[in-house]
């Protein structure tokens, strides 16, 4: 009977804390609650009649078809159903079917079945059916040969977030194994709970479904005059029915939201108040109380309805000046008192400050002020074995101890925070103020010795939402936290989270979203000038998923939580001398909401920009000017870095070595460095190898982990999708899962203007073709609008092979240029190539022990041979890429010229520096003599 109880109150709380969560973040209508629930199929078209055909967009409510057909009398019972084929263009990039859910049809917290009936011809466990993008972890079950006999598969899923996708996948990339000719039919969503209907008046609910116990409902409700005053309903068994004391009628309309829970499946239901008649009593000010960052609201009376942030117009001045109020928090005490949180008044270097706030509601003022003293650029010294948070801090003799105390100070322009070497401190620092142009804040250490070390606190996990296209709460932790400020610089630490574990692979069911530096703009703008200089970052692992990426070494958040979002982003950011290594899923990446393109640059709309990928109402806002330079990224479990949604972006001098190395099912990708819907972009003088290799991967929730090349991506530089404009020079590539990849396989992912030119890549390739199922040595999205691939050394190796050929290009390449490059197979004896994909434009290209070179586009300057041992003459030799200098100037000047060579970002040298003649010769080397 205990246990009972403690279990009906275990459904109390949490339904409490979800009509919460809902009433502050305006989740309500997410619950989808009306006066009746009944259990319903959830889509909108289970047996694939397709009277509108498919979609190919994603779009919410439709079947999305990846190389899949209806047939129209293949499923049970001769009705129409969805066929998965084996043809050659399924064997290359797999065919899938997927159906979009609108998250606000479902309830939060509620379990949920997909099932669906299927039947494979012939194959083994490839068809898999999951669920994902639900703020869980992936579920996911597969299909097995059954003698051809049609069997019903479920994944069940608890929703807490976002826009859910039903998948079901012919999975080119389960090795060994052919794709199923297969069959699904008769779709469901429905939820898991055993109730089968409800309806509630005020009074008294009915519930209908087998075998329930009436005495195992409990409830709480709240009401939209107060949505943020979760009540328990106190229920009672009666004739078959659950009773309840009806709720009062108030002077206004009101809903009531009720949350019916039972065996921990929750149902959301609502019903109707009138208005009592009785006469409404506003919201009015009685008097204000203000300090700096927190202004306490008395009323005249309790008022009808609950106060709201649009209840109250703030005035801000500061010395005499009307000065913007953004508003933090609001907090009502359901009476009389309201509590709003501000971001403080930054103090002024030259002068005090005066303050006035002017509060108004119902037609009624109230005002009071405060100053904030002249600013003194302070430097505050921190030691965790020397210090106390009742020094002042401003002294080596007189350090604080805790980052705590930190916490509580509101910094101003030019302040220094300095750690001790040598001493760790525990938790977050989350800092307030803003440094200004030329006063940045500036965070780093005093005295002699090892770097101090910042960790986390186990016990700081918090939550927050994040995300991009989909914005879910994660739970989240961390040792830095900047959020809505800017000038900042953070140098001259070492940050480590103790709990890393190098031998632990499971990557994809960790939950915390941590991540060592996390910056934050939510609705401010532009915020400015951030520094991450000489640092050492290590131990920072979030989950294994394509969500994780927002966690690791560094990341950089943008959102919005305004009424009336704020275009926002990130200027001028840069991160230089670092080390950052052994973290997850992500080394440093960025994401925001503001991603949905509708111009190219020319003022052309953006072709089929991919709807499911970000929320149409926040237009394209880029972060503008990155820079990361001299950095050390390795040991990563994902990619080492990602410049997303930035204008004008440079990463060089780099080394990134070891990324992509442990990765879960179904999100699997990943490389050393890419671009994401960015413009501008430049990599070049960076080093990058063994990316993705020796890897380990698992599929999200199991245990069962598989050793050697990940299953998809691992090359050393990607260009990913939804970019303009990207150079990627200058670099030395080697053994890396593959050599490079332009992620644009439909005309939805496109990227324009991708320049590939004077790199030198070795060795690329570690038999992709054998253990990647169709990962190419270079992954040519045909969608790569405007590629120019040029004056490269290719050293290819036995494991670029596929069947005994060179597996180059797995794309039709109509888009791109191949000029003036080397191609050299270093096998015994000579190789063909497996396809030269039908089109693409081949110019002055060298083929060192290749056989069957493609087909002649220019007779000026036509595609060259060498035998192996001529191609061995022609190198210098020794080691890195500097073994591939040129001995004889046989080709020089025999190059193809190309506009891009004048396109400003080319600096007129080749990969040693040697100038480039206005005929360029071949190869990343021009020859020097």
């Amino acid at each position: 009977m205990k246990t009972k109880r403690l279990s009906r109150v275990v459904s109390l709380i949490l339904a409490t804390a979800m009509l919460c969560t809902m009433a502050v973040s305006g989740a309500g209508a997410a619950s989808a609650a009306n006066d009746t629930y009944e259990k319903t199929n959830l889509i909108a078209d289970p047996g694939f009649d397709l009277p509108d055909g498919f979609v190919t967009n994603n779009e919410i409510g439709r079947w999305n078809n990846w190389l899949v057909q209806q047939s129209k009398t293949g499923g049970r019972g001769g009705s129409s159903c969805v066929k998965f084929n084996d043809d050659a263009q399924s064997r290359v990039d797999g065919s899938g079917l997927r159906y979009n859910i609108d998250g606000s049809t479902l309830q939060p917290g509620m379990t949920y079945t997909f099932s669906i009936w299927a039947k494979v011809e012939r194959g083994d466990d490839i068809l898999e059916i999951s669920v994902k993008d639900y703020a869980g972890q992936g579920s996911k079950t597969m299909v097995k040969a059954a003698g051809n006999e049609w069997r019903q598969y479920s994944v069940e899923f608890t929703f807490t977030g976002g826009n859910p996708v039903l998948d079901l996948y012919n999975n080119v990339w389960n090795e060994g194994k052919e794709l199923a000719v297969a069959y699904v039919d008769d779709a469901s969503l429905v939820s898991a709970s055993p109730v089968e209907g409800a309806h509630i008046e005020n009074g008294v609910i009915t519930v209908t479904g087998e075998g329930l116990n009436l005495s195992g409902f409990t409830a709480v409700y709240t009401s939209s005059l107060n949505p943020g005053d979760a009540k328990i309903l106190e229920l009672t068994e009666k004739d078959g029915k659950l009773t309840f004391a009806p709720i009062a009628a108030a002077p206004l309309a009101q809903t009531i939201t009720v949350i019916l829970t039972y065996e921990g499946e929750s149902i959301n239901l609502s019903f109707e108040i009138a208005a009592s008649g009785e006469a409404v009593i506003p919201t009015r000010v009685d008097e204000v109380d203000v300090v700096n960052g927190v202004a306490t609201i008395t009323l005249k009376e309790v008022p009808t309805m609950a106060p709201t942030a649009g209840d109250f117009r703030f005035d801000l001045k500061v010395d005499g000046g009307k000065a913007a109020f953004r508003m933090t928090g609001l907090a009502y005490d359901n009476s009389r008192t309201v509590t709003v949180s501000f971001e403080p008044v930054s103090a002024s270097l030259s002068a005090d400050r005066i303050v006035e706030l002017t509060v108004t509601a119902g037609g009624v003022s109230a005002a009071d002020g405060f100053t904030v003293e002249k600013g003194t650029r302070r430097t505050y010294y921190v030691s965790s074995s020397a210090g106390s948070d009742l020094n002042d801090g401003l002294t080596p003799e007189t350090p604080f101890q805790t980052i705590d105390k930190l916490n509580t100070l509101n910094f101003v322009p030019g302040d220094y925070i300095l750690f001790k070497t040598g001493d760790t401190f525990v938790g977050m620092l989350r800092p307030s103020g803003s440094g200004t142009e030329g006063a940045p804040i500036v965070v780093s250490s005093y005295g002699e010795g090892e770097r101090p070390v910042l960790q986390p606190d186990p016990e700081g996990v918090f939550e927050y939402a994040l995300g991009a296209g989909s914005v879910v709460t994660r739970r989240v932790n961390g040792t830095i936290w900047l959020e809505n400020v800017d000038h900042w610089e953070i140098r001259d630490l070492e940050l480590h989270d103790p709990s890393y574990d190098p031998e632990f692979y499971l990557v994809g069911n960790l939950e915390v979203y941590n991540a060592a530096v996390r910056v934050v703009n939510v609705d401010q703008g532009d915020l400015s000038h951030f520094v991450f200089d000489n640092l050492v970052i290590h131990g920072f692992r979030g989950p294994g998923i394509n969500a994780g990426k927002t966690s690791g070494g560094i990341q950089f958040n943008v959102g919005t939580q305004a009424a009336v979002p704020v275009p926002s982003c990130f200027v001028d950011v840069s991160i230089t001398n670092c080390e950052i290594y052994q973290c997850g899923r992500d080394g440093v990446n960025s994401l925001s909401v503001w991603g949905y393109r509708r111009y190219t640059d020319t003022g052309s709309a953006w072709p089929s920009f991919p709807s499911a990928e970000y929320n149409s109402k926040y237009s394209y806002y880029p972060s503008r000017n990155f820079y990361m330079a001299n950095c050390s990224i390795h040991e990563i479990d994902g990619d080492g870095l990602i410049v997303d949604s930035w204008f004008n972006a440079v990463a060089e001098n780099n080394t990134v070595s070891r990324c992509a190395i442990h990765i879960s099912d179904p999100f699997r990708a990943a490389v050393g460095m890419f671009n994401w819907n960015s413009d501008n972009v430049v990599f070049q003088y960076n080093e990058c190898y063994a990316n993705g290799t020796n890897a380990t991967r698992h599929k999200v929730g199991d245990t069962n982990v598989e050793q050697g090349v990940i299953i998809q991506d691992g090359q050393g530089i990607e260009v990913d999708a939804l970019n303009q404009n990207t150079w990627v020079q200058y670099n030395y590539l080697h053994d890396n899962a593959a050599f490079m990849m332009l992620c644009t396989e439909s005309a939805m992912y496109t990227s324009i203007n991708t320049y590939i030119r004077y790199n030198v890549t070795e060795n690329d390739g570690c038999n992709l073709p054998n253990t990647n199922g169709g990962m190419s040595w270079f992954l040519n999205g045909s969608s790569g609008i405007n590629t120019q691939v040029y004056n490269n050394t290719c050293i290819l190796g036995s494991s670029a092979l596929k069947n005994n050929q060179l597996y180059l290009l797995k794309y039709n390449s109509g888009q791109y240029r191949f000029y003036n490059n080397i191609f050299c197979y270093t096998g015994d004896t000579p190789v063909g190539v497996t396809s030269w994909q039908d089109s693409g434009d081949w110019q002055s290209n060298l083929f060192i022990n290749i056989t069957g070179l493609p087909a002649e586009d220019n007779a000026a300057h036509p595609n060259l041979s060498l035998t192996r041992e001529e191609g061995e003459a022609l190198f210098a030799g020794g080691s890195g890429a500097d073994a591939y200098r040129l001995t004889s100037g046989a080709y020089s000047g025999k190059g193809a010229i190309l506009p891009s060579m004048d396109d400003g970002m080319f600096s007129g040298v080749d990969l040693a520096g040697s100038a480039v003649p206005s005929a360029p010769g071949i190869g990343a080397f021009e020859y020097a003599g």
